[in-house]
C-alpha cells in the first residue's frame, strides 16, 4: 500500500466522487491509499482501522478453507465502502479483501472520527445502504456456492463421500442443506451417487 502524498489530489478525488456529500460532519480529513493488483486491503489477520472508500478499481472478497484455498464471496467495483461492518461491530472483518487490479481508496480514520460519525445522520444512511449491499453479497445463493466448493474439495481430497453427518459439520452447513447441494451437484453431473450416502466425483473431474 502506498500513501498519496499530494493532499490536493486527494481532495480532488473526494470532490470528483462527492464523498463529502455522504456526511453532515465538516472538517473531515481524508487520506489517499493506492493498492497494487493482488494486494490485500484488509483481512481477519490485519484489522483495518480506516473506513475505505474505494473510488478506483475493484476488489475480491473471499474466505479461506482449512487447506488455504479461496472460497469466493463476491466482488466490488468502485465507488464502494469497505470497513462498514467493522465500524459498526468494532470487530475485525471475516473476509479477505484483495485488489483485482490497481485500486485507489480514500481513507477516513474510524477511531479519530467515531464520536462525530455516530451522530452523523447522513453518514449513517450511507452506512446502512452499504451494509445492505454486503448482505446481498453473502446471501443464500453466495453461501451455497461457497459450501458447494468446500464439499467438492473435501470429496476431491478423500476420494469418496460415505457418510453425511460428519461432512455437514466439516463444511459448516446443516444436513438438509447438504442434501440439497448433493442433489443439485448430481443433477448437474458434477457428482455421481453410488448408493445411500455415498458419492464421488466423475472420473473426468477427479483431477480438476
Amino acid at each position: 500500500m502506498k500513501i498519496m502524498q499530494d493532499a490536493q489530489a486527494v481532495e480532488a478525488l473526494a470532490a470528483q466522487y462527492a464523498l463529502r456529500d455522504c456526511f453532515d460532519t465538516q472538517e473531515l480529513r481524508f487520506l489517499g491509499f493506492q493498492y497494487q493488483k493482488g494486494e490485500l486491503l484488509c483481512s481477519p489477520l490485519n484489522p483495518e482501522e480506516y473506513l475505505l472508500f474505494l473510488v478506483q478499481g475493484s476488489v475480491e472478497l473471499y474466505d479461506l478453507n482449512d487447506a488455504g484455498d479461496k472460497l469466493p464471496v463476491g466482488s466490488l467495483t468502485g465507488p464502494a465502502l469497505l470497513g462498514d461492518l467493522e465500524f459498526i461491530s468494532e470487530q475485525p472483518t471475516d473476509y479477505f479483501v484483495e485488489a483485482r487490479e490497481d485500486c485507489v481508496c480514500l481513507a477516513l480514520s474510524g477511531e479519530r472520527y467515531r464520536e462525530e460519525l455516530d451522530r452523523d445522520v447522513r453518514f449513517l444512511h450511507c452506512l446502512l445502504e452499504s451494509v445492505a449491499g454486503k448482505f446481498a453479497l453473502t446471501g443464500p445463493d453466495t453461501v451455497n456456492l461457497a459450501t458447494e466448493e468446500r464439499l467438492l474439495q473435501l470429496i476431491r481430497a478423500e476420494g469418496e463421500l460415505t457418510s453425511l453427518e460428519p461432512v455437514a459439520g466439516r463444511i459448516r452447513c446443516s444436513r438438509r442443506q447438504l442434501q440439497r447441494i448433493l442433489k443439485k451437484l448430481c443433477d448437474e453431473g458434477r457428482l455421481l451417487r453410488l448408493g445411500k450416502g455415498r458419492y464421488r466425483l466423475p472420473e473426468d473431474a477427479e483431477d480438476v
